[in-house]
């Protein structure tokens, strides 16, 4: 019974299209601590530190291995703490190891996307929202991933403009596209 069982979940696995290939990752040998901005509420000071964390790797292995998603021992620690003008703010600091697909860490493969070239509002669909709405949940802000630029996408846009201190409006221009991938 048990084989059985194994076998339909391995032929499901594969329907699906999971295989080992499809997960492997190439990884570097040392994490990557990075500290966010200081910000008044953790939820603001959460985005800033994957910000901050994938320009650091960016910069020290290159693009393909900038993602959060694909890093491994992933740690997330947010304190509370006096900036320099003694005013308590939320800082996070990120640790993981950067890894890239298999194949991805040797070539200049950009990781982030390019701005689609439009400005992205409630009403939009297709693919170029489903890639905000990862962006946007990779950023710590929960949203479907459906290509539906509805109102949960148009509040978590605010909210991402709110917390970085740009124009809210709820549109994905090319100031919040380019925060938001970077």
């Amino acid at each position: 019974m048990r084989t059985i069982s194994s076998f339909l979940f391995a032929a499901l696995l594969m329907v699906i299209g999971w295989t080992p290939e499809a997960l492997a990752k190439e990884c570097k040998a040392s994490p990557t601590i990075v500290q966010g901005d200081m910000k008044r509420t953790r939820v603001a000071a959460y985005p800033s530190s994957l910000f901050a964390w994938r320009k650091a790797v960016r910069e020290d292995h290159g693009k393909p291995y900038q993602s959060w998603r694909r890093a491994s021992e992933r740690k997330i620690t947010c304190k509370e703490a006096r900036n320099d003008a003694g005013r308590k703010r939320w800082q996070c600091t990120r640790t993981a190891i950067p890894c890239a697909r298999d194949g991805q860490g040797s070539n200049d493969v950009a990781e982030t996307p390019d701005y689609p070239g439009y400005v992205l509002q409630r009403g939009a669909e297709g693919d170029d929202v489903k890639t905000l709405q990862r962006l946007l949940d990779d950023a710590g802000y929960k949203v479907d991933i459906d290509g539906d630029f509805g109102n949960k996408t148009r509040n978590a846009v605010r909210k991402f403009q709110k917390d970085e201190a740009i124009k809210v409006d709820g549109r994905v221009g090319p100031e919040t596209w380019e925060r938001i991938a970077a």
